[in-house]
Protein backbone atom coordinates (compact mmCIF):
# COMPACT_ATOMS: atom_id res chain seq x y z
CA UNK A 1 0.00 0.00 0.00
CA UNK A 2 1.25 3.55 -0.61
CA UNK A 3 0.02 7.00 -0.81
CA UNK A 4 -0.86 8.59 -4.23
CA UNK A 5 2.28 10.84 -4.20
CA UNK A 6 4.63 8.17 -4.10
CA UNK A 7 6.65 7.44 -7.99
CA UNK A 8 8.51 4.09 -8.51
CA UNK A 9 11.45 4.30 -10.23
CA UNK A 10 12.13 1.60 -13.06
CA UNK A 11 14.04 -2.04 -12.53
CA UNK A 12 16.45 -0.65 -14.09
CA UNK A 13 17.70 1.52 -11.11
CA UNK A 14 17.20 -1.58 -8.66
CA UNK A 15 21.39 -1.15 -8.46
CA UNK A 16 21.56 2.10 -7.29
CA UNK A 17 19.38 0.78 -4.03
CA UNK A 18 21.18 0.98 -0.93
CA UNK A 19 22.76 -2.29 0.36
CA UNK A 20 20.23 -2.65 3.43
CA UNK A 21 17.19 -1.62 4.73
CA UNK A 22 16.03 -1.63 8.18
CA UNK A 23 12.78 0.23 8.70
CA UNK A 24 12.85 -0.59 12.54
CA UNK A 25 15.60 1.43 13.09
CA UNK A 26 13.05 4.68 11.72
CA UNK A 27 10.27 3.92 14.49
CA UNK A 28 7.98 3.07 12.17
CA UNK A 29 7.45 -0.28 13.25
CA UNK A 30 4.72 -1.49 16.45
CA UNK A 31 6.07 -4.19 18.82
CA UNK A 32 5.56 -7.58 17.67
CA UNK A 33 2.41 -9.62 17.90
CA UNK A 34 1.40 -13.31 18.73
CA UNK A 35 -1.82 -14.66 17.39
CA UNK A 36 -2.64 -17.45 14.93
CA UNK A 37 -5.87 -18.40 13.09
CA UNK A 38 -7.63 -16.18 10.53
CA UNK A 39 -6.92 -13.17 12.37
CA UNK A 40 -3.39 -13.27 11.18
CA UNK A 41 -4.46 -11.21 7.66
CA UNK A 42 -6.14 -8.52 10.40
CA UNK A 43 -3.02 -8.46 12.22
CA UNK A 44 -0.28 -7.66 8.94
CA UNK A 45 -3.03 -5.61 6.80
CA UNK A 46 -3.24 -3.36 10.23
CA UNK A 47 0.35 -3.67 10.80
CA UNK A 48 1.57 -2.07 6.61
CA UNK A 49 -1.44 0.60 7.07
CA UNK A 50 -0.02 1.86 10.59
CA UNK A 51 3.81 1.69 9.18
CA UNK A 52 3.00 3.65 6.09
CA UNK A 53 1.09 6.36 8.27
CA UNK A 54 3.98 7.03 10.67
CA UNK A 55 6.50 7.05 7.34
CA UNK A 56 4.31 9.61 6.14
CA UNK A 57 3.55 11.60 9.36
CA UNK A 58 6.38 10.61 11.73
CA UNK A 59 3.59 9.47 14.44
CA UNK A 60 3.57 5.68 15.29
CA UNK A 61 0.01 4.68 16.18
CA UNK A 62 -1.64 1.57 16.61
CA UNK A 63 -3.96 0.16 14.52
CA UNK A 64 -7.09 -1.67 15.81
CA UNK A 65 -6.50 -5.04 14.28
CA UNK A 66 -9.74 -5.74 15.90
CA UNK A 67 -11.63 -3.54 13.74
CA UNK A 68 -10.36 -5.42 10.52
CA UNK A 69 -11.30 -8.24 11.72
CA UNK A 70 -15.04 -7.26 12.29
CA UNK A 71 -15.30 -5.55 9.27
CA UNK A 72 -12.85 -7.33 7.04
CA UNK A 73 -13.26 -11.29 7.39
CA UNK A 74 -11.80 -13.81 5.28
CA UNK A 75 -12.16 -14.13 2.36
CA UNK A 76 -12.82 -10.82 1.34
CA UNK A 77 -9.49 -8.74 0.70
CA UNK A 78 -8.30 -7.02 3.28
CA UNK A 79 -6.87 -4.35 1.59
CA UNK A 80 -9.66 -3.63 -0.70
CA UNK A 81 -11.74 -3.30 2.77
CA UNK A 82 -9.66 -0.90 4.84
CA UNK A 83 -9.80 1.14 1.28
CA UNK A 84 -13.52 1.21 1.34
CA UNK A 85 -13.75 1.55 5.03
CA UNK A 86 -11.85 4.98 4.63
CA UNK A 87 -8.74 3.57 6.52
CA UNK A 88 -7.77 1.75 10.37
CA UNK A 89 -8.73 3.02 13.49
CA UNK A 90 -7.01 3.49 16.74
CA UNK A 91 -6.86 0.52 18.94
CA UNK A 92 -7.57 2.31 21.77
CA UNK A 93 -10.85 3.01 19.92
CA UNK A 94 -11.86 -0.53 19.14
CA UNK A 95 -9.81 -2.57 21.12
CA UNK A 96 -11.48 -6.05 20.85
CA UNK A 97 -13.28 -8.19 18.47
CA UNK A 98 -17.08 -7.54 18.85
CA UNK A 99 -18.04 -10.18 16.61
CA UNK A 100 -19.85 -7.82 14.53
CA UNK A 101 -18.48 -4.69 11.72
CA UNK A 102 -19.66 -1.72 13.97
CA UNK A 103 -18.11 0.85 11.19
CA UNK A 104 -19.51 4.01 13.41
CA UNK A 105 -17.59 3.42 16.69
CA UNK A 106 -14.79 5.05 15.68
CA UNK A 107 -12.81 7.48 13.18
CA UNK A 108 -10.02 6.42 10.76
CA UNK A 109 -6.99 7.79 11.31
CA UNK A 110 -4.74 6.08 8.81
CA UNK A 111 -5.43 5.08 4.99
CA UNK A 112 -3.53 4.83 1.60
CA UNK A 113 -4.86 5.32 -1.76
CA UNK A 114 -2.82 2.69 -3.94
CA UNK A 115 -2.61 -0.90 -3.63
CA UNK A 116 0.18 -2.73 -5.19
CA UNK A 117 0.07 -5.97 -6.56
CA UNK A 118 3.00 -8.38 -7.36
CA UNK A 119 1.12 -10.47 -10.36
CA UNK A 120 4.86 -12.45 -10.89
CA UNK A 121 7.82 -12.83 -8.86
CA UNK A 122 9.97 -10.19 -9.26
CA UNK A 123 12.64 -9.45 -6.26
CA UNK A 124 13.54 -6.30 -8.07
CA UNK A 125 10.48 -4.72 -7.83
CA UNK A 126 9.67 -5.94 -4.21
CA UNK A 127 13.35 -3.66 -3.64
CA UNK A 128 11.61 -1.23 -5.13
CA UNK A 129 8.37 -0.95 -3.46
CA UNK A 130 10.43 -1.02 -0.30
CA UNK A 131 12.44 1.75 -0.39
CA UNK A 132 8.28 3.38 0.00
CA UNK A 133 6.90 1.29 2.97
CA UNK A 134 6.78 -2.25 4.54
CA UNK A 135 5.66 -5.55 1.96
CA UNK A 136 3.06 -8.17 2.87
CA UNK A 137 4.04 -11.75 1.79
CA UNK A 138 2.64 -15.08 1.85
CA UNK A 139 4.02 -17.91 2.65
CA UNK A 140 4.08 -21.83 3.57
CA UNK A 141 5.19 -21.92 7.48
CA UNK A 142 5.91 -25.74 6.93
CA UNK A 143 9.45 -26.02 5.45
CA UNK A 144 12.04 -27.88 7.05
CA UNK A 145 13.14 -26.17 10.08
CA UNK A 146 11.57 -23.00 9.90
CA UNK A 147 9.12 -23.11 13.07
CA UNK A 148 11.96 -24.27 15.07
CA UNK A 149 13.53 -21.41 13.61
CA UNK A 150 15.92 -19.53 16.57
CA UNK A 151 18.33 -17.13 14.26
CA UNK A 152 20.34 -16.95 10.69
CA UNK A 153 19.48 -16.84 7.83
CA UNK A 154 16.72 -19.13 6.79
CA UNK A 155 17.95 -20.93 3.71
CA UNK A 156 16.59 -23.95 2.30
CA UNK A 157 16.57 -25.20 -1.00
CA UNK A 158 13.89 -27.58 -0.80
CA UNK A 159 11.01 -25.13 0.66
CA UNK A 160 8.07 -26.03 0.91
CA UNK A 161 5.97 -25.37 -1.79
CA UNK A 162 2.51 -26.21 -0.13
CA UNK A 163 -0.32 -23.60 0.68
CA UNK A 164 -0.30 -20.04 2.29
CA UNK A 165 -0.85 -20.87 6.00
CA UNK A 166 0.50 -17.62 7.11
CA UNK A 167 1.39 -13.97 5.96
CA UNK A 168 4.17 -11.55 7.32
CA UNK A 169 5.09 -8.16 7.33
CA UNK A 170 8.80 -7.44 5.26
CA UNK A 171 10.26 -4.65 7.28
CA UNK A 172 13.89 -4.68 5.27
CA UNK A 173 16.47 -6.51 3.31
CA UNK A 174 20.34 -6.81 3.56
CA UNK A 175 23.45 -9.18 3.49
CA UNK A 176 25.26 -10.97 5.56
CA UNK A 177 28.78 -12.61 4.93
CA UNK A 178 27.81 -12.37 1.47
CA UNK A 179 24.39 -13.95 1.27
CA UNK A 180 21.18 -11.78 0.35
CA UNK A 181 18.05 -11.83 2.61
CA UNK A 182 14.51 -10.23 3.16
CA UNK A 183 14.06 -9.07 7.12
CA UNK A 184 10.48 -9.81 8.57
CA UNK A 185 8.55 -9.89 11.34
CA UNK A 186 6.04 -12.34 12.11
CA UNK A 187 3.12 -12.41 14.36
CA UNK A 188 4.51 -15.44 16.88
CA UNK A 189 5.38 -13.38 19.84
CA UNK A 190 8.70 -11.85 20.59
CA UNK A 191 10.47 -15.51 22.00
CA UNK A 192 10.58 -16.91 18.30
CA UNK A 193 13.39 -16.30 15.98
CA UNK A 194 15.10 -13.46 16.43
CA UNK A 195 13.03 -11.73 18.71
CA UNK A 196 10.01 -11.98 16.69
CA UNK A 197 11.51 -11.51 13.27
CA UNK A 198 13.66 -14.17 10.68
CA UNK A 199 15.88 -13.24 8.08
CA UNK A 200 15.26 -15.54 4.60
CA UNK A 201 17.41 -16.01 1.85
CA UNK A 202 16.83 -13.55 -1.28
Amino acid sequence: VRSPTTSFKSSIEVNNLPESLDWRIRGVITAVNEEVGEIITAVVSTELVETLHAIETGQLIQGSIAQVFDCCPQPIDAFDCIKNMSGICRKNDYPVPLGKCEPNKCQPFATFDTINRMTEPDENKMLIWIQESTLWAEMNTAGEGFRSYSGGIYDVPSCSEGPVDYVVQIVGYGSEEGKPYWLCRISWGEKWGEKGYFRIAR
